[in-house]
């Protein structure tokens, strides 16, 4: 028996998105289709469990044939993790909105980040938000990004490129609100810092953070489209200091419970399970998701 960890890469998008070099390559598509159909999906179906970084991920399992499907985030790295007493206390004004990671317009969702602050501009609030997005360009999706920023009139939006070390721990400092609006393979490194450093957050689901952040009351959960995602980020600006708080203290809960030795007790305990019915037949009624192994939803 083998446990099969989908590590937040299953995807109803992959497919449409995931063209690397080969974006043009109809044989690609084909090739990716054919591969997820007779390797990927035989992998999927013979383990004994998937593993799922979040419910969403659990239910494109369940599609593709899992039997077992259990959910469970990653972990915080100890190191990172801010005092269990301690969160952020105001919302500053403007607010500071940030992502964090490549530039890779598709795939983060940042063509719907910036459509979005648009329309937060359109609708008379070009002055309560600063919008920052940091990392690498991807080809030339820096250059695309900014253009399109200035024709919606985006005025207060920094691109500050690849942070790391205390570049990074300022921004963290200085940020707000963190965006998370990938359209798949979402479960990012950059999220969990984000998360550390109290940030509330407004996430797709297809990231496969977005139920954990509607589980948990951890900010705004918005679906892929500029709209919905202009109603999260005017929810948060128009929020007060109390709720705030209540958010962030809801976020430093998340960090804690989530920290690796306490998801590693639960991996282990689920493979425990696992193994104890191992070689047994498989019920006959229809596959299910087991559970969240978290036990302290807000």
């Amino acid at each position: 028996p083998y446990v099969l960890s989908a590590a937040g890469t299953l995807s109803d998008l992959t497919y449409r998105y995931r063209w690397g070099g080969k974006r043009n390559s109809r044989l690609h598509f084909v090739a990716k289709r054919a591969y997820f159909r007779f390797v990927d999906r035989a992998m999927i179906k013979g383990a004994e469990a998937v593993h799922a970084t979040s419910r969403n991920e659990a239910e494109i399992a369940l599609r593709a044939g899992a039997q077992s499907v259990f959910t469970l985030p990653f972990g915080m790295m100890s190191e990172k993790l801010p005092n269990p007493n301690w969160h952020r206390t105001r919302l500053r004004r403007p607010v500071t909105f940030t992502y964090l990671g490549r530039l890779s317009t598709i795939h983060k969702g940042l063509d719907l980040i910036v459509e979005a602050f648009g329309k937060v501009v359109a609708a008379g609030y070009r002055d309560a938000f600063r919008l920052v997005l940091a990392g690498p360009t991807e080809g030339d999706s820096l250059d695309q990004l900014r253009s399109r920023a200035q024709e919606l009139g985006i005025t207060n939006i920094q691109f500050p490129g690849a942070t790391y070390g205390e570049e990074k721990r300022l921004l963290w400092a200085e940020s707000d609100v963190f965006l998370h609006m990938c359209r798949f393979t979402g479960f990012a490194l950059a999220m969990r810092e984000a998360l550390c450093a109290g940030l509330p957050v407004i996430a797709s689901r297809e990231s496969d953070y977005g139920d954990w952040v509607d589980e948990y009351n951890l900010g705004r959960v918005s679906a892929l489209d500029p709209d919905a995602l202009t109603a999260a980020i005017l929810g948060m600006l128009r929020i007060d200091d109390t709720d705030y708080a209540s958010i962030s203290r809801n976020v430093v809960s998340y960090v804690h419970e989530t920290r690796w030795p306490r998801i590693g007790e639960r991996f282990a305990s689920e493979y425990d399970r696992l193994l104890g019915s191992a070689g047994a037949p498989r019920d006959s009624k229809a596959p299910v998701i087991r559970e969240p192994l978290l036990s302290n939803p807000v």
